[in-house]
């Protein structure tokens, strides 16, 4: 079983940058966690969602803060999504392997909504 997801992590097993110098000021021994873009939210916005959390079975981002919103089309979790069996068979299913490290979205796949400021 185990967790779903994990925090990313660098080659070198890292979880998170060396502090900066405020950080280091205030005390602390680490800084912000690494990050990267969550997949499935670049298929519902234009711009980037950071994630600190990815698959454990194939490490593509991932957000693990709800997300939902059936105003602009969202009615599953980052997760829920990349899981479900429908899919699998596109480029935001997990196919329980590492297999990419970049990735653009297709247009097709993108739900653009124009949302008043």
């Amino acid at each position: 079983a185990g967790d779903t997801l994990v925090l990313i992590r660098r080659e070198d097993g890292s979880l998170s940058r060396p502090p900066n110098e405020s950080q280091r000021e205030k005390g602390r021994k680490t800084g912000a966690g690494h990050t990267q873009n969550c997949f499935i939210c670049r298929k519902y916005k234009k711009g980037y969602q950071h994630a600190t959390w990815w698959c454990v079975s194939c490490h593509m981002p991932l957000c693990k803060k709800s997300r939902v919103d059936p105003a602009n089309g969202r009615v599953a979790t980052c997760l829920d999504e990349h899981l479900n069996p429908d899919c699998e068979q596109t480029p935001l299913g997990c196919k329980g392997v590492i297999q990419m490290q970049k990735f653009v979205m297709p247009a097709t796949m993108r739900i653009e909504h124009n949302m008043s400021s």
